[in-house]
């Protein structure tokens, strides 16, 4: 298990908290507005649901990529399979 070796700021949490709560707003933001502003009777069709399930898809890998090239950052070397794999701007080498 990692342990912090300095431990979280209460200035980096608020700043974390409000990206975060800026982005949501964002992002909800439009879909409400959108809703607020559509006739009464609006309904969304099967092709609208679909590109919204791409676009959540799209935007669920894209972090799961960052993340893991993140993770991948900060680990540099690491053994798996009793190899030794070099980790350079997230790039494997072994």
């Amino acid at each position: 298990m990692a342990y912090r070796t300095k431990p979280l700021r209460p200035i980096q949490l608020i700043f974390s908290s409000s990206a975060f709560a800026l982005l949501l707003l964002l992002t909800l933001g439009t879909v409400i507005t959108l809703w607020l502003h559509a006739d009464i009777g609006f309904q969304l069709l099967l092709s609208d649901w679909a590109i919204i399930k791409f676009t959540i898809f799209q935007a669920l890998t894209s972090a799961a990529i960052s993340i893991l090239i993140a993770i991948a950052n900060i680990l540099e070397i690491k053994t798996w399979m009793n190899l030794n794999i070099l980790v350079i701007n997230g790039q494997f080498l072994i």
